[in-house]
């Protein structure tokens, strides 16, 4: 099921008011898609913006992406997991933003995790010892935002893809950047992550003078 709500918690990375640049490193070719068979992973995809053009297959990078950073987050760990991806227009990532996070604008990527960071690991105990399967929640991606994004910082559109995904994933997990302290361990391991399959720092900071 796409889009189950979750109001309680809304993490979201905003480069533009975080003060962060993305660098312009590019990805070529086809990301081979993760192993996932240590999870049974239920992955809804819908892309939710008609007017929307990439030159990739966004439902293969997004899984892609979404297996990447269970991964390197140690989370693939033989249980059961559900998650969705949406991407969708401004308008309704504004409509979103407006009313979990009473923000009047788009952004890049919203969170919505189904479970407490608190009760991330207790969903997995659960989840191992013949409970249900482990709802992670929901990422909405604001299709105009990122293609905006990534055209100012002269990065691809798919590595922006790509790597919006992953710090959503993290935030699900329960990850945040709140104090500088978690924003530096969440950052390092979305490097680590990205690294994996090539991808270049993303907050290697380049300005043009």
């Amino acid at each position: 099921m796409l889009m189950t709500m979750i109001p309680f918690t809304v993490a979201v990375l905003t480069g533009n008011e975080q003060g962060m640049t993305m660098d312009d490193a590019t990805l070529s070719g086809t990301v081979e898609e993760p192993s996932s068979s240590s999870a049974d992973l239920e992955f809804d995809f819908d892309l939710g913006d008609p007017n929307l053009f990439l030159d990739f297959d966004a439902k293969s990078v997004a899984k892609g992406a979404v297996i990447q950073a269970l991964a390197g987050a140690s989370m693939l760990q033989g249980v059961a997991l559900e998650l969705s991806v949406r991407i969708v227009s401004d308008t309704e990532s504004r409509a979103l933003n407006g009313q979990y996070r009473s923000i009047d604008k788009p952004t890049n990527v919203l969170s919505f995790p189904a479970h407490d960071p608190t009760e991330i690991l207790e969903a997995y105990d659960w989840a191992q010892n013949g409970g249900p399967q482990v709802l992670l929640g929901d990422l909405v991606m604001a299709s105009g935002v990122i293609s905006k994004e990534a055209s100012e910082q002269g990065k691809s559109l798919h590595d922006h893809y790509y790597h919006l995904i992953v710090h959503g994933v993290l935030h699900l997990l329960g990850y945040d950047h709140i104090d500088d302290t978690d924003a530096e361990h969440m950052e390092n391991l979305e490097r680590n992550i990205l690294a994996e399959i090539g991808i270049a720092d993303p907050y290697n900071i380049r300005t043009e003078k």
